[in-house]
């Protein structure tokens, strides 16, 4: 009598819902935890669920449905590779894919990895892979990930996508959010003021950066400075390399000058963030030696 019981809640979770396109569905297992805690683990592995529901692109069954039926069934792990678990694991509930990966801990970085498996063919079609330095940075990193794991590539001779015309419209459907998935978190504007001493001038100045993050640890940005002094207004512009520490601590080293003199000035200077707040020290250096300090708040987009 458990055994029936045990297949009837397999069917009813496996019984594909009916709409105009109907997206694959998939299963999430579980992921691996190497170097880290379990907890950590799970923690990830739930941001990675609950973001790939979504996300749209499948009909995602609930962990806690595969987890209570494994059990039931007492299907362990054991010694069996990860994709043959997988496999296992999705003809049980009659999935189309499966996704099982692991959370990695190498030195101060971490490693998110996860595999797509089709369950009829045991076949890996597609992976995607994604380091993070803090337990705080695996939330952009999980939909890195996703965004990845979204295409669904086969990889079979004819290039077509394995899941066919439903997954192509919902793809389609989501270009423009894989779009703001990939540069979320990387964009940021700074808005500041402060002061010249010394120089060609004296002053008061206000200033917009735009900066981009092109990994988790190094950046630049580009900016425009409009200031009043001694000479009436005057306007220049700043460029930024950025270099971060940790999600609060990062460091930044520019240039900046000031080309609508007629003896142009600028110099470089120095940047330190404290979370969305920064301060930095700015030097002339073309003309004669002057001093700026500003401050300013940092908007991520």
């Amino acid at each position: 009598m458990k055994r029936f019981y045990v297949i009837l809640f397999a069917v009813m979770i496996s019984f594909p819902l009916f709409s105009e396109a109907a997206k694959p569905r998939v299963g999430v297992l579980d992921f691996r935890a190497n170097n880290i805690s379990r907890s950590d683990a799970d923690a990830i592995n739930d941001v990675f669920v609950s973001e790939l529901v979504t996300a749209g692109y499948y009909d995602v069954v609930d962990r806690k449905n595969i987890q209570t039926l494994l059990k039931e069934m007492e299907f362990q792990l054991g010694e069996q590779a990860d994709s043959e678990y997988a496999v296992k694991v999705g003809k049980i509930l009659s999935l189309q894919y499966v996704m099982y990966g692991s959370v990695s801990k190498l030195g101060r970085s971490y490693i998110l990895t996860v595999y797509l498996i089709n369950v009829e063919t045991a076949k890996i079609i597609d992976s995607a892979q994604k380091k993070f330095y803090t337990i705080e940075q695996s939330y952009s990193a999980v939909k890195e990930v996703i965004s990845k794991l979204g295409g669904g590539k086969s990889g079979r001779e004819d290039g077509k996508s394995d899941f066919g015309g439903a997954n192509t419209a919902i793809a389609k459907k989501t270009s423009g959010r894989k779009l703001l998935d990939r540069v979320k978190g990387k964009i940021s504007i700074e808005v500041g003021g402060g002061g010249v001493v010394g120089g060609y001038e004296s002053g008061l100045e206000i200033e917009s950066v735009g900066s981009y993050m092109f990994t988790d640890r190094w950046g630049a940005g580009l900016g425009v400075m409009l200031g009043i002094g001694e000479f009436g207004l005057h306007f220049g512009m700043n460029f930024n390399v950025y270099y971060r520490f940790t999600d609060f601590l990062r460091m930044s080293l520019g240039l900046r000058g000031f080309p609508n003199y007629t003896n142009s000035f600028g110099g470089p200077s120095v940047g330190v963030y404290f979370g969305k707040m920064y301060g930095r020290i700015s030097m002339d250096i073309v003309d004669a030696i002057g001093l700026g300090l500003d401050f300013g708040y940092r908007f991520d987009l």
